[in-house]
């Protein structure tokens, strides 16, 4: 059985806490594919900012060399995805050891690489809102710490989601 697609994954995890903690089984070749796809889209907004800003650069580059520009535009895309693949990974680390904490306070049985799946999934709203603000062009004071916050209620609500482990008398 090959499991739910990756739409269906993102689909899901936008809306439902309940389907996220069900996500937790899922392998971990389908979690680590969601989450390079889950940064793509995360990257793309940041890259095309980046190359609007720096167009007269770019253009001045044109003039000098022809051939840098295409050099250094997929360079500096690659470069982009690389890190934001880097740094998501990072944070999907920290917040899974959240997740564990919450499961202790919870009374759910959720071990750290389940915990680290149901954080991979809990990324998905705030990094598509932030993709949707960045590509807007409005800039938030503070939005950081709104996407974690976003971030931990949903790894909350998703380990809640979780049910505890039954007692045998």
């Amino acid at each position: 059985m090959r499991g739910p697609s990756l739409f269906t994954l993102f689909y899901k995890s936008l809306y439902s806490p309940k389907e996220i903690a069900k996500f937790r089984f899922l392998g971990i070749g389908k979690i680590i594919q969601y989450i390079f796809l889950l940064m793509l889209f995360s990257a793309v907004p940041g890259i095309l900012e980046s190359i609007g800003k720096n167009e007269l650069t770019m253009e001045e580059a044109l003039l000098t060399e022809s051939g840098a520009k295409w050099i250094m535009l997929p360079l500096f895309s690659f470069f982009t995805y690389i890190f934001h693949a880097g740094f998501g990974f990072i944070k999907i680390s920290v917040f899974a050891y959240a997740g564990v904490g919450f499961a202790r306070m919870l009374e759910r049985k959720v071990p750290y690489r389940q915990s680290w799946r149901i954080a991979a999934f809990s990324l998905t709203l705030p990094t598509i809102l932030s993709g949707l603000l960045t590509l807007a062009g409005i800039d938030i004071p503070g939005a950081n710490y709104a996407d974690w916050a976003i971030i931990l209620v949903i790894l909350y609500a998703s380990i809640k989601a979780v049910p505890k482990p039954k007692i045998i008398p």
